[in-house]
């Protein structure tokens, strides 16, 4: 009798212990995933800014090639004086202006 609650307390014991490790493996667990889930946040905050710059590029890219082009259309008809009054009115500067730099 006294080995057979001895086995039950072995047996008993040996449970509390498992069940002790796999609760602190699970909050080390949960402890990476809430890092992980801090680092892909801030990697969606990164592209997603990178993505808005890539924009804003391809557009001012997009208006410099129809600056370019009509200046370019004017010069090739010789309308010097209309392709220097678009340009100081509608020049490269005015297009860079809506660029918002940030280092």
């Amino acid at each position: 009798m006294v080995l057979f609650i001895l086995a039950a307390l072995i047996s008993f014991y040996s449970l509390i212990r498992r069940t002790v490790r796999i609760q602190t493996d699970l909050a080390l667990q949960n402890e990476r995933l809430k890092s992980l889930d801090q680092a892909m946040a801030a990697q969606k905050q990164f592209y997603e800014a990178k993505l808005t710059k890539e924009n804003e590029i391809r557009s001012l890219r997009h208006d410099m090639d129809g600056h370019l082009s009509t200046l370019s259309s004017l010069l090739n008809d010789n309308k010097t004086e209309e392709a220097a009054s678009y340009h100081t009115s509608n020049g490269s500067f005015c297009i860079f202006s809506r660029l918002s730099v940030t280092v």
